[in-house]
């Protein structure tokens, strides 16, 4: 009797626990169209406090979010892989922007910035310091394949995805920032 209670409370269990994982097919839905906040977040240009870019007037946004589980080091070495992106940024004259936002712990934060500025990465990374990206987002969910997503001028999610990781979504991302680039 006892055996026939076990088996029975572990294919509970197993049917329960396959029902409230979720995949790509309930994630994406629930985050695309959400407004993404971006305050307190500031802009560093290889490791030094820069100012304030003026993101508001880009017409979309390609967000890439580090959150302090992630291999900072790891990251900032890796950036050149969003190259493609950075130069669609320079020909869009700012109508496109790429924006890594890293959120480093607060004892990782000093290295965060001494390896940004030894990484020769030309390019603007948003850093939260104050680590309020996730409180002001907490729809985005833990998997970090979800942490890549384009927004439209108002900030709401168009696309999520990887597009480094998932390179099938690279023509996405290509094809819906080209669409709203040509409406303009």
């Amino acid at each position: 009797m006892v055996r026939i209670f076990l088996v029975v409370g572990i294919v509970v269990f197993c049917i329960v626990s396959c029902n409230f994982k979720k995949g790509p097919e309930d994630i994406i839905p629930e985050m695309v169209g959400k407004s993404v906040a971006l305050e307190g977040l500031t802009s560093f240009w290889m490791g030094r406090d820069s100012l304030y870019l003026k993101t508001d007037s880009s017409l979309v946004k390609l967000i890439v979010f580090y959150d302090s589980t992630a291999c900072q080091s790891c990251r900032v070495k890796t950036m050149f892989e969003w190259e493609s992106f950075i130069e669609l940024e320079k020909k869009t004259n700012g109508e496109f922007v790429f924006m890594p936002v890293f959120s480093p712990s607060n004892n990782e934060y000093d290295t965060f910035l001494k390896l940004l500025a030894i990484s020769r990465f030309k390019h603007h990374v948003w850093v939260d310091s104050s680590r309020s990206f996730l409180r002001n987002n907490k729809f985005l969910p833990e998997d970090k394949f979800y942490h890549a997503f384009l927004v439209d001028e108002s900030n709401s999610i168009l696309i999520v995805g990887d597009p480094i990781v998932n390179p099938n979504l690279v023509q996405l991302y290509d094809k819906v920032i080209n669409r709203i680039l040509q409406k303009k």
